[in-house]
């Protein structure tokens, strides 16, 4: 029977505006509470999604607490919310109703739907796989770099013996070279066959396709460029040959003209050289009709010669300036789009290629999940219509709306035009029907815009595609993460600097026709709109708080200003004396966290900071981390593992055998002679001989027991001969690692070998949070996250693509002949803003412009109690990076008296640096593994099929009540004797199972356990020990004993309870014991272990039992 909800109020579709610190999660939190308690089991109707699987952990653990918060008579405030405004029952029924509902969560934890939306989509394509047309065992491929790597060398495969591929390919080389870009083929091959996975590419996709697919398209397209390109060139090639022509005839040369080289008669030069250049610079323009500006000086002595040649020459003059002006724009767009119509053709072969893998690996990319949903739920509309459009209803749709009520969408300035397209119809149907659904964003903080994230939906789409009812807008304006200067600073900043970008835009705009003023007018509005309402409010807790929060931000004068070397060499070297005085104010390295905008520059923040802090003496203040830079594969250990491996299949290459030498003797003796090992082959005593030794067995396991016996018999993490604890960490990445790649379709060596070097070198190990470092990460990374003291070494970031790394446009045009195909490719360079291509470029001028401010948001919106930023110093004159902006906007609110001027540049600040509060928390020590254990399992007599109950346990908080007997029990199980105690908690403690708080509670438990003699004998060294059994009866229902000590004929079964004692108890282990007894055992023995109090209690049979032959597995 429904209970008093939410459905008595009218539906409502919610737009949460969440600037940087604004309580997002509290209030995903507090909407979905409201919603889950306004029926019994009604959480089973609530989709959640966001976008990082990180996220959506924090989010379902942030519902659960405050549930059982609330239930518990804490958040008061939100209890008082959710009962006065959204469900008007008494605060007592809203708190008997969050501890019923978390109950039903935890006994249907499964249908608790939290969720990313790749995920979702994933699951709707999976489950109406049949419905859809795809095969059932088709699987959804999440690794797009690894299949483009593949597509990509499928394609180099068939160079040399493709012809119109491989001048495709060369003319593809050519203009990366003369762009002086990176002449790699491949990178630059899987950089450009990246983009086809994008949302914008896939919009017209079909339409190109088809294009190509039509004989001789491409190749008749490129030879009407090739005639408009040639016919300009060749009228002014000509003009310029009669030209000098005439006045070479005349005994005249350059020399003969004002300003000799430099003069207009140069023009007609240039016009002719293999580089033309068809600039008609002032010279040339003030010469025609102007025989003055051809004479050097009165009395001139070629002044005969040149008048006789001025009306010929002059006319041609004309000419050819005529020519250029009315033609030139024409010629240039047909040249750059002939220069690249070779990416059609690697299109086309890409996207066959492409497909063709799809096919033979039975798999769609995620990317492609989207697109084939949209296209099934606008099934026949048009792109540009709604769903109610389409002739047949997306009943694949219908049937997931009848299971969803209400839809909470997170981060939606990053959701993509096709995830929207895919939720709409969903959203539209759950208002219809009276149910309340919501989306939460900010579009100061879209920076993912590479991800398909499309700010648009946000600021304005949202409300047009929304009628009834009409969004509501709920503005978070609080700032819960900030100390006041920090607030105040970043207010003042955000209100200047989009009114400053938006007005440079505008003035940037040019020669732009009257379509494109208009454009970029609307755009620059929209920058505008997008940060109004950007101040925030300080909360009262900080409002209060002694502490105030300081800002600093460094603008260092340069030698040469626009020199980023300098400038990145000046700001590395200034680092360590501020990093001292914030030490020296009691702050930790742990506090402080460098954001920058490249993996690149993290690692030479990283270097510089390491290279102090050993100069100086200072290790312990000047460490840093970065789950970025700090690659599995960097630790020596995992270098000889790798190592290892590569030479056991290839054992005669000479390179395989010195790379393990090396590698062996930099783990166990780095000080010997590099020399040595450069010229050691499999006889030489540096050769790891127990590796020669066990090579032809080893190559018989499997993968992962292959790395694992190779880690025991290097002895790699043995305390007593090894590495120690140094490199165990990553030594555990790279097992994570091995056991991922296991997991697939493959489980080979070789297999393994080439996944590392093409992904799994990627992979980056995780460092415990509670660390005493300084992190490095790039602003990307650090979206969502805080950090006590933020620091931005680098702000000086282009605001504009560099010329360097210009992107290409898939680009339309509506003139004769570039409207001949759907879109064609061309470079992003400023000369199309007066091409018939403006409006695609202006789109990604204003775009890239906005993604680099908001990334100065999120950047400087991360820190809680300081900011430092350095730049190089501006003049002023124009927003052309980061720090122009910075210091342009700085200069129109910062005081006088805020500022202080030097040699070496100048200084903004804002508060000042007090001394640091202690905020280290309980519980948040790591514990480091001093060896990982292995065991022979193929000498074992019973083979064991381990698996935890409890690995999944979710806690709330660490003073919430736990079932220690079940955590007891968990740790026993990973255990065989008593000296491997601590290695397992220690385990439990890094996998995130227990924190520090519970390890020793656990620690202490287990101890008491041991001192009872008879519980200490089940754990002695000695016997065979099993843990976790399975076990096979006849009737074939498989049960698990606890623990199984053996010895000759002689079995003992200890059974693990966790609760209070049962009659059943008995029963149970009687029939263990039965089981053991059909085995073969004589002599069998049972006990129960009551975890809670430690008793113990032994069980008897009396005869034996023909339940059939067991059997174990």
């Amino acid at each position: 029977m429904s209970i008093s909800t939410l459905s008595e109020k009218a539906a409502e579709f919610k737009v949460y505006k969440a600037a940087a610190g604004s309580g997002k999660t509290y209030t995903l939190a507090k909407e979905f509470i409201a919603l889950a308690i306004s029926e019994r089991y009604h959480f089973r109707h609530i989709l959640a999604v966001t976008f990082t699987n990180k996220a959506t952990q924090e989010m379902k653990d942030r519902m659960l607490l405050f549930m059982h918060e609330i239930a518990q008579g804490r958040q008061e405030e939100m209890c008082k919310d959710i009962a006065q405004n959204y469900l008007g029952l008494p605060e007592k029924e809203v708190k008997q109703r969050c501890a019923e509902e978390l109950k039903n969560i935890l006994h249907a934890y499964s249908q608790f739907r939290v969720t990313t939306i790749d995920s979702f989509f994933q699951e709707v394509v999976r489950a109406f796989a049949k419905d859809l047309g795809l095969h059932g065992d088709a699987r959804i491929e999440l690794d797009q770099a690894s299949v483009m790597e593949n597509v990509v060398e499928r394609l180099m495969n068939k160079l040399g013996r493709d012809a119109e591929l491989t001048s495709w390919m060369v003319a593809f080389a050519e203009e990366k070279l003369e762009h002086n870009e990176r002449w790699d083929v491949r990178d630059g091959l899987q950089r450009f066959a990246s983009q086809l996975l994008s949302e914008e590419f896939k919009v017209f996709e079909e339409a190109l396709r088809q294009q190509v697919k039509e004989e001789d398209k491409i190749k008749s397209f490129r030879d009407v460029l090739q005639k408009i390109v040639g016919n300009f060139e060749n009228r002014l090639d000509s003009i310029g040959k009669k030209a000098m022509g005439l006045i070479e005839q005349h005994g005249l040369s350059l020399e003969a003209f004002p300003y000799k080289a430099a003069s207009f008669a140069s023009f007609f030069v240039k016009i002719q050289e293999e580089r033309k250049d068809y600039k008609a610079g002032s010279r040339v323009l003030a010469a025609q009709d102007e025989p003055s500006k051809w004479m050097k000086k009165k009395n001139d002595p070629n002044e005969a010669a040149i008048t006789a040649i001025f009306e010929p020459v002059n006319a041609l003059l004309k000419e050819a300036v005529s020519i250029v002006q009315e033609d030139y724009g024409r010629y240039f767009i047909c040249k750059m789009v002939r220069s690249q119509v070779y990416y059609i053709g690697l299109f086309a072969r890409i996207l066959e290629e492409l497909q063709a893998y799809r096919e033979e690996q039975n798999m769609m990319l995620i990317s492609d999940t989207s697109d084939f949903l949209k296209k099934i739920i606008y099934n026949g509309a048009g792109e540009d219509q709604d769903f109610e459009d389409s002739p047949i209803p997306p009943y694949i749709y219908e049937r997931v709306g009848s299971k969803y009520a209400h839809f909470l969408i997170d981060e939606f300035q990053d959701t993509s035009g096709f995830q929207w397209k895919n939720f709409r119809p969903l959203i539209t149907n759950a208002l219809a029907e009276g149910h309340t659904s919501l989306v939460v964003g900010d579009v100061k903080q879209s920076i993912y815009r590479w991800r398909n994230g499309d700010w648009r939906l946000l600021l304005n789409q949202i409300y047009s595609d929304i009628q009834n009812p009409r969004p509501t807008d709920c503005l978070l304006d609080t700032n819960w993460r900030s100390y006041q200067n920090i607030i105040e600073f970043n207010n003042a900043l955000f209100q200047e600097a989009p009114v400053l970008l938006a007005d440079f835009l505008r003035q940037g705009k040019g020669d732009l026709s009257a379509e494109g003023i208009a454009f970029v007018e609307e755009k620059a509005d929209d920058i505008e709109k997008a940060y109004e309402g950007v101040a925030q409010r300080v909360s009262p807790g900080k409002l209060a708080h002694e502490v105030k929060g300081f800002v600093e931000s460094h603008f260092i004068n340069l030698e040469n200003s626009r020199s980023s070397t300098e400038f990145k060499e000046k700001a590395l070297e200034k680092l360590p004396s501020l990093l001292e005085h914030y030490f020296q104010n009691g702050y930790r390295p742990k506090d402080i966290s460098f954001l920058v905008r490249t993996k690149s520059e993290g690692q030479e923040v990283a270097a510089r900071l390491l290279a102090y802090g050993q100069d100086s003496g200072q290790e312990d203040l000047f460490r840093v981390v970065s789950s970025e830079s700090l690659y599995i594969g960097e630790a020596s250990s995992v270098q000889l593992l790798l190592a290892s491996m590569r030479w056991l299949v290839k054992q005669e290459d000479p390179q395989a055998i010195v790379q393990l030498v090396y590698a062996y003797q930099q783990v166990f003796q780095p000080e010997i002679d590099q020399h040595a090992c450069f010229v050691a082959d499999v006889e030489d005593p540096l050769f790891p001989q127990a590796v020669k030794e066990a090579c032809h067995s080893f190559l018989k396991l499997p993968l992962f027991e292959l790395a694992e016996q190779l880690i025991d018999l290097l002895g790699i993490c043995k305390a007593e001969e090894g590495i120690g604890n140094v490199e165990i960490a990553y030594v555990q990445a790279f097992l994570d690692a091995v056991m991922e790649f296991s997991q697939g379709e493959y489980d080979d060596l070789n297999a393994f070998l080439e996944w590392w070097d093409k992904t799994g070198a990627r992979k980056a190990i995780r460092i415990p949070d509670s660390l005493d470092a300084m992190q490095i990460m790039t602003i990307h990374k650090s979206k969502g996250l805080e950090f006590r003291i933020v620091v931005v070494p680098f702000c000086n970031w282009d605001m504009d693509h560099s010329a360097t790394k210009a992107p290409t446009l898939w680009a339309s045009a509506d003139q004769a002949p570039l409207n001949a195909l759907e879109r064609v490719p061309v470079r992003y360079t400023k000369d199309l803003a007066q091409s018939p291509f403006w409006e695609d470029y202006l789109e990604e001028w204003v775009k890239i412009h906005f993604d680099n401010l908001n990334i100065l948001y999120v950047a400087t919106t991360r820190a809680e109690e300081g900011l430092l930023t350095l730049s190089p110093q501006s003049k002023g004159e124009k927003i052309s990076n980061a720090a122009d902006l910075l210091k342009m906007s700085l200069q129109r609110f910062g005081e006088e008296a805020q500022w202080e001027m030097g040699e070496e540049g100048d200084i903004y600040r804002r508060g000042t640096i007090g001394s640091a509060e202690i905020k280290d928390k309980k519980g948040k020590q790591e514990r480091i593994l001093k060896k990982l254990s292995f065991f022979d399992w193929r000498n074992d007599r019973l083979k064991i099929s381990r698996q935890s109950e409890i690995l999944n346990q979710d806690f709330l908080e660490t003073e919430e009540k736990v079932n220690y007997g079940v955590l007891v029990h968990d740790i026993l199980s990973r255990i065989r004797t008593m000296d491997q105690v601590e290695d397992a908690l220690s385990m439990a403690r890094m996998e995130g199972e227990i924190d520090a708080e519970q390890e020793a509670q656990l620690k202490k438990q287990i101890d008491v356990l041991m001192k009872n003699t008879l519980v200490a004998s089940w754990f002695a060294p000695g016997p065979i020990i099993k843990t976790e059994v399975p076990v096979l009866p006849k009737e074939g229902k498989a049960v698990r004993l606890d623990r199984v000590v053996l010895s000759e004929d002689s079995a003992t079964i200890v059974d693990y309870k966790t609760g209070l004692e049962k009659s059943q108890d008995i029963r149970q282990v009687q029939s263990y014991m039965y089981m053991m007894r059909d085995m073969g055992y004589k002599k069998v023995k049972g006990y129960l272990l009551y975890l809670n109090d430690g008793r113990t209690k032994e069980v008897f049979i009396k005869k034996a039992k023909d339940d059939g032959q067991m059997s174990l597995f």
